[in-house]
């Protein structure tokens, strides 16, 4: 009967830790795509859909939906965008994946603009064309 006992406590137990992870996990703020964040997704995946046939030949920026977005040419012979001023986490956002290279006065020029949020700007810094 004692162990019995004790075996349901045990159970119960387990039960209830698995159950808060589960809760932890499905409400942690990592695994909630924010509104903000949602639309700063969708200017990248707009504007990669309806220019992916038309190669890019130089940087360029392009307004979407009140956003600015520069179009690069990925070392894989892709489009790459990256919307320059993001304000919802995560505080770069690329579409898609890949490298590409700049030069050091297109990245000088976005910042005396002020056309590009810090960190973006420190991102677009890493791929400066050597």
């Amino acid at each position: 009967m004692k162990r019995s006992l004790l075996s349901s406590g045990a159970v119960a137990i387990a039960l209830s830790t698995a159950t808060g992870f589960l809760v932890h996990a499905c409400t942690s703020p990592d695994l909630v795509e924010t509104p903000g964040e949602k639309a700063e997704w969708s200017v990248l995946q707009g504007i990669e859909y309806r220019e992916r046939e038309h190669p890019l030949l130089e940087p360029s920026i392009h307004s979407v939906g009140g956003s600015e977005v520069l179009g690069v040419r990925g070392l894989s012979n892709q489009n790459i965008w990256i919307l320059l001023k993001v304000e919802s986490p995560p505080f770069y956002k690329q579409m898609p994946e890949g490298n590409y290279e700049l030069s050091p006065e297109l990245i000088t020029q976005l910042q005396k603009e002020r056309r590009a949020s810090y960190t973006v700007t420190h991102v677009l810094r890493s791929h400066i064309r050597k």
